[in-house]
């Protein structure tokens, strides 16, 4: 009896690495969607590596924030699914 063998030939892709997050301080909300879940995250970057939206620059504790323009502003609320 004869055996059959069969090959297959796989194209392999290089992986590129994620860019690593610095430990530099500035501050931000984030959120995840579909929850009322919020976190202080230690920059932007471990933000999203965490899953997380930008909610606001700052503490999630903070109730105001400044705008580009630098004039106070009340922080924005968490966007509510569906809408």
């Amino acid at each position: 009896m004869k055996s059959i063998v069969i090959i297959f030939a796989a194209a392999w892709l290089p992986v590129v690495p994620a860019l690593a997050c610095t430990d530099k301080f500035e501050p931000v909300c984030g959120y995840w969607m579909h929850s009322s879940k919020t976190q202080t995250f230690k920059n932007e970057c471990l933000m999203r590596e965490g899953g997380a939206k930008k909610r606001h620059a700052g503490s999630c504790a903070d109730t105001v924030v400044k705008n580009s323009a630098g004039q106070s502003a009340p922080a924005p609320t968490t966007p509510k699914p569906g809408k």
